[in-house]
């Protein structure tokens, strides 16, 4: 017993005197350290994934297409749309709403933002009409008080707050068309 004790610490002695194993141990990571490792690695992609999580819970944007006839100078707008129960449910008040308008009278393109100030459904086929608070008027009077008559059309995005990250990922859209 004494023997191999007397062996072990001779083996001991001489690993530490020699450099080329004090290399190879310095050079190997133990096993804890590779667990520490994959630890905090597995630990970084649960927080990434959450965090992308949480940021698509917080703004869905839904592509809806309109067109106007007849837009006179207003601080606001009013967009009829078809939708489901589910997308009717997603609109709120106070949500942000971006409009890109295309104006065939001379080819631009308008970018405005609104918010919803009203909703109201009108009827029994899921119509709901929905009033849109334009956030600069004054740009939007300067732009289409002399084209009253131009049709214009275009894409609104609004930007919804739904409850349940599956209904973002299989979100129904829905037209609309402003009157």
């Amino acid at each position: 017993m004494a023997n191999h004790q007397t062996a072990e610490i001779k083996f001991n002695q001489l690993e530490m005197r020699s450099p080329a194993m004090q290399e190879l141990i310095a050079q190997k990571p133990s096993l804890l350290s590779r667990f520490n490792m994959v630890f905090f690695g597995v630990i970084l992609l649960c927080l990434l994934f959450f965090s992308w999580m949480i940021k698509f819970q917080e703004s869905v944007i839904a592509p809806v297409y309109f067109f106007a006839s007849n837009i006179s100078s207003q601080e606001y707008v009013y967009v009829t749309a078809l939708a489901n129960t589910q997308d009717i449910q997603k609109i709120d008040t106070g949500q942000l709403v971006e409009l890109t308008m295309n104006v065939t009278s001379d080819t631009s393109q308008r970018h405005f933002k609104g918010h919803v100030n009203f909703i109201s459904k009108v009827s029994s086929n899921n119509a709901i009409e929905v009033k849109i608070t334009i956030i600069n008027p004054t740009e939007f009077n300067r732009t289409f008080q002399t084209k009253s008559h131009t049709v214009i059309y275009g894409k609104a995005k609004i930007i919804t707050k739904s409850k349940r990250l599956i209904d973002k990922l299989f979100q129904n859209h829905f037209e609309m068309s402003i009157k």
